[in-house]
């Protein structure tokens, strides 16, 4: 009776062993996922913060022509349907026409204007997205952004109104 138990101590021990491998691989395995997954998420958040701060740089270029060059504004290679983006010429922003290419091709970035309607031209008035009435001293400035992220195709825009001063 003793040799049977012996040898059922030493199969039980084979066991644990076994037994604690697989629990340390599978920790194991799960730490390294988890991190892998977090410097993915990481990385994404990144990329969406970069691309929040160019898109932000584009409404303060059209904030900053709302009070210094109102006329660049009305540039018609910005006018929807077409795109453009901002560059400094001679010390001053100025439009050109097609997206601007970010971070070696990165990011696509560009800036829209639209003519605002409202709904009458007495106050109150309000802007309206269908009908109404031209206002020319108002327009609508959206910027768009795009990229390929870790997670497959992203894309984000922000919008403003600019008034003539």
């Amino acid at each position: 009776m003793k040799f049977f138990s012996k040898k059922h101590k030493e199969g039980f021990a084979l066991i644990e062993i076994i037994v604690s491998m697989a629990a340390g691989i599978i920790i194991l395995v799960s730490f390294v996922t988890l991190a892998m997954q977090a410097k993915k998420i990481s990385r994404s958040n990144s990329e969406k913060l970069r691309a929040t701060l160019y898109l932000r740089e584009m409404i303060e270029v059209a904030k900053d022509l709302e009070t210094s060059n109102w006329g660049e504004l009305l540039n018609l290679s910005c006018a929807d349907p077409l795109s453009c983006h901002p560059e400094i010429v001679a010390g001053a922003w100025k439009f050109s026409a097609n997206e601007e290419i970010l971070d070696n091709g990165f990011f696509r970035r560009s800036l829209s204007v639209f003519p605002v309607y409202r709904n009458q031209l007495a106050f109150p008035n309000e802007i309206v997205t269908t009908g109404g009435i031209l206002d020319p001293n108002t327009k609508k400035v959206r910027a768009d952004i795009s990229w390929l992220g870790e997670f497959g195709a992203r894309t984000m825009n922000l919008e403003t109104y600019v008034h003539a001063p």
